[in-house]
């Protein structure tokens, strides 16, 4: 990907020992974070429960926390969004599982979040390449 590219922004990979993003998902949900409801069609929205009063304040800028609502055991993953009205090329970073116990993260404009599928397809690929070399 080069810099021109609409698609990540950048791409991070960190090691972790016995990482489980399905346990660090429901920890979020049974600690951190509250629904925010919404018509969504393709994610759960959440925000952190002590950014409620926030939340209420669209110029208040905050993370939005977003679960696909289609999941399967080889797509766990989520995103954190930031809001702010003002500038829509804000970014999300997606976080998911590289392999093994690799955590991936990558940014990308918010306003690509609908091609989230794609972007993470391309963000494997350039993963691959890496480690072909």
């Amino acid at each position: 990907m080069s810099s021109a590219d609409k698609d990540a922004v950048s791409v991070a990979l960190y090691s972790i020992k016995s990482f489980n993003l399905d346990r660090v998902i429901e920890y979020h949900l049974s600690h951190d974070w509250t629904e925010i409801g919404g018509d969504d069609e393709e994610f759960y929205s959440y925000i952190l429960e002590s950014d409620r009063i926030k939340y209420d304040d669209p110029a208040k800028m905050l993370n939005i926390y977003l679960v696909p609502k289609q999941k399967n055991e080889s797509n766990t993953k989520y995103f954190s969004c930031l809001r702010e009205a003002g500038n829509p090329k804000v970014g999300c970073t997606g976080f998911s599982v590289a392999w093994g116990n690799l955590s991936l993260e990558y940014t990308f404009r918010r306003t690509e979040l609908r091609r989230w599928q794609e972007i993470e397809a391309r963000v494997g690929e350039l993963l691959h390449r890496f480690s072909q070399k």
